[in-house]
């Protein structure tokens, strides 16, 4: 039997990282995430989401996609395409 990767661990002590299942058109379903440690966040360079980012689905249900809130602010990503708009123009 396989062991977790060795960058995951616990939520007590790690940092949340969303994956494809998490992100659906507009929202997220943050009931399964995965946790990465220190050490794993420091090597695979993941960065950190802000407020008004928008992540998107790569694989699986490609092309979905949410804007980070306050609630998914400060999480990692997994497999996932990040957008971080310079100016958001409306028109």
């Amino acid at each position: 039997m396989l062991g977790q990767p060795i960058y995951y661990t616990d939520p007590a002590n790690g940092i949340p990282a969303l994956r494809s299942l998490n992100v659906f058109p507009g929202k997220y379903d943050l009931t399964d995430l995965v946790y990465s440690t220190r050490e794993g966040n420091e090597r695979t360079s993941s960065p950190e989401l802000k407020e008004g980012d928008v992540v998107v689905v790569r694989t699986g249900r490609p092309v979905d996609a949410a804007v980070v809130t306050g609630e998914t602010a400060g999480m990692n990503l997994i497999d996932l395409i990040l957008v971080r708009p310079k100016q958001i123009t409306c028109f």
